[in-house]
């Protein structure tokens, strides 16, 4: 099934959060019980916040600024995205996480290939660590590029130019992203790029301008 891909790519590049993990409900959750704790009561639902944090590196927080201009005066975005933080970190303790779909057999087949893969993502590496335990065939995948180890998030493509220097440079590079900052911050890093999209990708060019995306699929 995946054979044709990894024969056609030297090196393989993927997201994290909503593309391998199904930790994106966590994130939402994370960011309601943040709100709810400075008294205010995010009536979004799941698709809302996906189209509010995925479309640009602060959308969330411009979201909240003109919907909830209180909770930004209380405290500063940086005081309450740690908040957030901490909310996650112990969501992740108490809750059982599963891959996305599609992504065992791609992992089991990855094992069995020659094609370089990395992860590169936003999360810090002490949400990543706990969920690589919980979930050990992630480790297939060998390089791991967490927010600590390079300048800007996405959609800069800091991390996923890193993530092809330590790879070694090769000309066939494919990336996989779930969300529009990463398509973006992979075509700044001159990479083929796949938006995966779970729920509709239609619904996806529906709420914001997309550039050239090489590939639309519903999962991997």
């Amino acid at each position: 099934m995946f054979k044709k891909l990894f024969d056609s790519y030297d090196i393989i590049l993927f997201d994290f959060d909503g593309l391998l993990v199904d930790t994106e409900p966590l994130h939402f959750l994370a960011y309601r019980e943040m709100c709810s704790k400075n008294e205010i009561c995010l009536n979004w639902d799941f698709v809302r916040f996906c189209q509010e944090a995925h479309s640009s590196a602060f959308g969330i927080w411009k979201a909240f600024q003109k919907e909830f201009p209180t909770l930004l005066k209380k405290k500063s975005k940086e005081v309450l995205y740690q908040e957030k933080k901490e909310i996650y970190q112990e969501l992740l303790k108490t809750t059982i996480l599963k891959l996305m779909p599609g992504v065992h057999a791609l992992l089991q087949a990855l094992a069995m290939s020659n094609t370089l893969s990395a992860v590169v993502t936003n999360s810090a590496l002490s949400q990543v660590e706990p969920i690589r335990k919980t979930l050990p065939i992630l480790n297939v995948i060998p390089l791991w590029i967490t927010r600590e180890d390079y300048p800007l998030a996405k959609p800069a493509p800091d991390g996923y130019l890193q993530a092809i220097e330590q790879l070694g440079r090769k000309e066939r590079i494919i990336g996989f992203e779930d969300t529009l900052k990463g398509i973006h911050a992979l075509q700044a890093a001159k990479v083929e790029a796949v938006l995966v999209n779970p729920i509709c990708p239609e619904g996806v060019k529906g709420f914001i301008h997309l550039d050239r995306i090489d590939h639309i699929c519903l999962n991997i």
